[in-house]
């Protein structure tokens, strides 16, 4: 088994939690909703042992990495300087970038923002769609049932009160529903 090894650095302004495996070419592994640097821990041993510098983050506001308060703190400009950040921080010029679920946005802005950073991206459960005419939530608004959890998010304090009320329960909800029900975040 290959080592991993844990850091907590200042960059773009919080403190960031990453892991660590290998040397060689760097690779960028960016997490999802409700996920951690964790969900990667086994591509971490095989980038590794395939030859590179794997490297997993906790996302700004998961795990052990700093959670700001203020929303506009998640903009995708904040997230792509995180992974820029610390690339500058660990000297790596350029590296590949992979993202799951939420961390898909992080890694193709990234790609599109600092095309001069990144050698190639991967996305994984979510293609890369251009900005269209609409927002996608807008697009979503008639075509997704009520409470679809990228609305549900969308309102500050709401998703707080009821996923806090039960935080065990909360994540059972999260982790366990099936594609069907992930609408279907709040206890009945």
């Amino acid at each position: 088994m290959t080592d991993l090894r844990h850091h907590r650095v200042s960059v773009n302004r919080i403190k960031l939690h990453y892991v660590e495996a290998g040397a060689g070419p760097a690779v960028v592994l960016c997490h999802g909703f409700p996920e951690l640097w964790y969900s990667w821990r086994h591509q971490l041993h095989a980038l590794a042992q395939a030859g590179y510098r794997a490297i997993a983050l906790d996302m700004r506001g998961h795990g052990e990495s700093d959670a700001p308060i203020k929303i506009e703190d998640y903009d995708v400009c904040q997230t792509v300087g995180d992974v820029i950040g610390l690339m500058d921080l660990l000297s790596i010029d350029r590296a590949a970038l992979v993202g799951h679920d939420a961390g898909t946005s992080t890694v193709y802005h990234a790609a599109l923002m600092r095309p001069d950073r990144v050698r190639g991206v991967m996305g994984l459960s979510v293609p890369y769609v251009p900005r269209g005419p609409l927002s996608v939530l807008d697009a979503f608004d008639s075509a997704v049932p009520d409470g679809f959890y990228m609305h549900y998010f969308q309102k500050p304090g709401v998703a707080e009160q009821d996923l806090e009320r039960d935080i065990t329960e909360s994540l059972r909800r999260l982790i366990y529903a099936t594609p069907a029900r992930t609408h279907m975040l709040r206890s009945p």
